[in-house]
């Protein structure tokens, strides 16, 4: 120790800190002195991590892979880190990792199976991750769990020989297009599945036409057999009219048996849980659950043996170039949207409009194009909801408590004794950040500091770079002011 005593270690192993906006920085090796009053980090074993740490005056910002995962102040001659939640865990090989990179993967690719992504690794596909030591994945498991499914004994050797398909209920529900139904076509042999979205179950026989037509004039096959539960939607006269006039087998399972039809359940469970998934990790809206349920089949669809380098995190924040013909000499060049899945035909984006401040185009419009930048660490939806939820939580916290007087009614007139009066009674605004923390109105200081730093850090206010030589920086200060009105 400092003063050349010594003090025992009673305790090894690794310790997972959950920093500002959810990041978790894995810290392993770490030593349990339970003599020491401060837990310290240390700088050069975070280097070695890969995590870059930046010093400004009187605070730190700590990014990985050019992304946001940390911040810090300084206090008392060191620099504390911003730390919501220090949970234990078992001791590991390694020195000290952010449990950030992986999860990006996990959520562009929908919450899929982890097979999928130690194969797509194996491709080179997508970047290495470590993907043994991963945990388990708290929205999937809160979206997920299920009861075991029977498997397939059997499968076709061409395609279009047996098609399966199921009809998903979501009718509580409706989507921004009104739509409540989905149904899905898998081809028995390739597994390749198309979901459409439906207003009510009579429109099963129109979109199934719509598929055939289009599978078997791009393959240049015809379909034999459609395997379907006895749902009304496929026992209806015209459907199985529709299908006898085109000699299409409708091969119908028994009652009570969906594990008849297990290929097209599982194809839904799996769709339907990525679909919630992403629907919970990204605090959307659950009227988004088609655009949802589309990219996940366009997921699945191109898993694992395409290349994904083009994905993105669904309902992520995207900055999107303005149209040529809204675009303004001056100004912004792009406006604030969601990505909310992919073009059917085309390679271009999906995106919501969000904002509609100095936005050329209508809030809540979609649109599809391919010019954007995106930050996939940052979900509108999310941070609105927490806004709003901390908002309605102060709100509720100084509401005064009204009464009625029980005997006079009469209205009464508050005496106003001027502006000057309330100002009177107030201290005065500290002049420096050390008298701001140390006066007695430190907790609402350290407030509105921590805001305004994270209103600087989310709209990448500056972007810190090595003085040039020979040049002077500009300095800077805290303000602090009362409002009073």
């Amino acid at each position: 120790m400092g003063d050349s005593r010594s003090t025992p270690v009673i305790g090894k192993g690794k310790v997972l800190l959950k920093l500002t906006f959810g990041k978790v920085l894995a810290l392993c090796d770490v030593l349990h002195v339970p003599y020491i009053r401060w837990n310290l980090v240390s700088v050069s074993l975070l280097g070695k991590a890969g995590v870059r740490i930046l010093f400004d005056s009187d605070k730190i910002v700590l990014t990985k892979n050019d992304a946001f995962v940390g911040k810090g102040y300084y206090n008392q001659g060191l620099f504390l880190l911003n730390v919501y939640d220090i949970i234990n865990n078992n001791a590991s090989s390694f020195s000290a990792y952010i449990v950030d990179f992986c999860d990006i993967w996990y959520g562009r690719l929908g919450h899929v199976n982890f097979s999928y992504m130690k194969r797509m690794v194996e491709l080179s596909l997508i970047p290495k991750l470590s993907l043994e030591n991963h945990g388990k994945c708290e929205s999937c498991v809160e979206s997920k769990t299920i009861k075991k499914f029977c498997k397939s004994v059997e499968r076709e050797s061409d395609l279009l020989s047996l098609i399966h398909s199921d009809l998903g209920d979501l009718k509580n529900t409706m989507t921004r297009g009104g739509k409540r139904f989905y149904i899905t076509f898998i081809d028995d042999y390739s597994r390749y599945t198309r979901v459409y979205l439906l207003r009510n179950k009579d429109e099963a026989r129109d979109v199934f036409i719509k598929y055939k037509n289009e599978v078997e004039n791009q393959l240049s096959k015809k379909i034999k057999r459609l395997r379907t539960d006895r749902g009304r939607e496929y026992e209806s006269n015209p459907f199985n009219s529709f299908c006898e006039d085109h000699g299409i087998i409708n091969e119908t399972t028994p009652p009570y048996s969906p594990e008849s039809n297990g290929v097209a359940e599982r194809k839904n469970r799996i769709l339907k849980d990525m679909m919630n998934a992403m629907l919970v990790s990204s605090g959307a809206p659950l009227n988004l659950w088609g655009e949802a349920i589309l990219s996940a089949c366009h997921i699945q669809n191109r898993i694992p043996y395409k290349k994904t380098a083009y994905l993105k995190v669904w309902e992520c924040l995207a900055k999107v170039l303005i149209p040529e013909p809204k675009k303004r000499k001056l100004g912004l060049k792009t406006f604030d949207a969601m990505f909310i899945g992919y073009a059917e035909n085309s390679t271009t984006y999906r995106f919501l409009i969000t904002k509609s401040e100095n936005n050329p185009v209508d809030v809540k419009t979609i649109i599809e194009t391919k010019n954007a930048e995106f930050f996939e660490n940052i979900f509108p939806m999310k941070l609105n909801g927490e806004q709003q939820v901390q908002k309605t939580s102060r709100d509720k916290s100084i509401e005064p408590f009204e009464f009625e007087p029980k005997k006079s009614k009469r209205d009464r007139k508050e005496t106003n004794l001027g502006d000057g009066f309330y100002t009177f009674l107030i201290n005065e605004d500290p002049k420096s950040y050390k008298e701001a923390i140390t006066s007695p109105d430190a907790p609402f200081w350290k407030e509105a500091i921590d805001s305004e730093i994270e209103s600087i850090m989310y709209n990448h206010t500056w972007e810190l770079v090595d003085l040039p030589p020979g040049a002077k920086t500009i300095g800077c200060k805290w303000i602090f002011k009362r409002k009073l009105k």
